[in-house]
């Protein structure tokens, strides 16, 4: 039986810790969709942001993050989710609608929250028909694993 799991802690998995350890216990790992920080992904939605260098730093962390892990993309173990919704069909009110789900108090999207995933998850929860299985990691893996802290 084929094992998947959906990781919702950003769109890298930085530690390798916990990517080899997600890696050994699923067969698939998708991520969250990049958005405007992966150029090779449709573009939805044209972000502005308030600092527009900051985004070209991140989008080369998230690129050479794919480039050092392309050998676990190319066995379709690490996958990346496609957008919950076409372009065509995004309303014109988009970044207040994904504001309203990141909190009541935000104005902006910042690059982090691409980065750090919020975005996928807002549109998701906007978008996405039915309901995948998300769920975070423990903070502690059992004896089977060595008890290994992992990241929150």
């Amino acid at each position: 039986m084929s094992e998947n799991c959906t990781y919702i802690d950003g769109l890298m998995i930085d530690n390798p810790q916990t990517l080899t350890i997600l890696s050994l216990l699923y067969d698939k790992i998708s991520l969250p969709h990049p958005y405007d920080h992966d150029p090779n992904c449709e573009e939805i939605m044209r972000i502005s942001f308030d600092n527009e260098g900051y985004r070209e730093i991140e989008r080369r962390w998230y690129r050479d993050w794919k480039k050092s892990n392309k050998e676990l993309f190319d066995a379709g173990v690490l996958d990346v989710l496609p957008a919950p919704i076409a372009a065509q069909s995004l309303p014109r009110d988009i970044e207040s609608m994904i504001c309203l789900k990141l909190g009541p108090n935000k104005r902006r999207i910042s690059t982090s929250d691409v980065l750090e995933g919020r975005v996928a998850i807002a549109m998701h929860a906007l978008y996405a028909e039915g309901t995948p299985q998300i769920s975070r990691l423990p903070k502690k893996v059992g004896p089977p694993l060595l008890g290994l802290d992992l990241p929150s």
